[in-house]
């Protein structure tokens, strides 16, 4: 199920890269793009996750720690650390490929010729900030909008829904904030998810704290 997921997102993704806009692109998005490539280049060591979902009527809700174990090609593999409660049935749980998930996402966010709406004297958490709507697909959407700083394009917030028939529907809003890096990365992510398969009934929340950056490997 999970696999059959990603690759129906990554192929909707695959088609929007390919119609993007070609027009001269707003220099504030250019800057924010930069910020965020400049962002892809390091990944959370130690992820913790609050996990709160139901399957068929059945709620359920789990805290995890996980941590880095391996990298394949440039992408980080996750391994448990810790969970609780501990399953039942002592069943290995794997970490919740988020990146996986989310790399179509990214490839279009981080391409300053995707089609954007801008709106100027936005306010986010108090904060002035410009705002950029994403807005694609048809049968297959995406939305996102992303909150940068005025004048450097500087990220503070996203949020990314994601609709897929038959497949899933999510919401993830990562919240931004400056790290011992240097860089501005998404510290706090949070997403609703819903199963759209037939027959399949789930749906869940998953609260996430990102630390201990490493840059990704070339």
């Amino acid at each position: 199920m999970k696999t059959g997921i990603k690759l129906a997102i990554n192929i909707l993704f695959a088609f929007i890269c390919i119609n993007a806009n070609a027009d001269t692109p707003d220099p504030l998005w250019s800057k924010t793009v930069q910020h965020l490539q400049k962002a892809q280049k390091y990944v959370a060591r130690d992820i913790e996750q609050k996990l709160e979902a139901e399957k068929d009527g059945v709620k359920k809700q789990a805290t995890m720690k996980a941590q880095i174990s391996s990298w394949k090609d440039n992408t980080p593999v996750y391994s448990i650390l810790s969970v609780e409660p501990k399953p039942k049935d002592g069943a290995n749980l794997k970490a919740i490929d988020f990146e996986a998930m989310m790399k179509g996402v990214n490839r279009l966010m981080c391409d300053d010729q995707t089609s954007v709406k801008r709106s100027n004297g936005q306010k986010i958490e108090g904060v002035d900030a410009v705002l950029f709507e994403i807005d694609e697909g048809s049968v297959q959407k995406i939305k996102a909008k992303i909150w940068v700083q005025p004048e450097t394009g500087e990220v503070y917030r996203y949020q990314i829904r994601v609709s897929v028939p038959l497949a899933v529907e999510f919401d993830t809003q990562v919240r931004f904030d400056d790290t011992p890096n240097g860089v501005r990365l998404g510290v706090i992510r949070e997403t609703e998810f819903a199963s759209k398969i037939p027959f399949k009934k789930a749906k869940g929340h998953l609260l996430e704290n990102l630390s201990n950056w490493v840059l990704r490997p070339q």
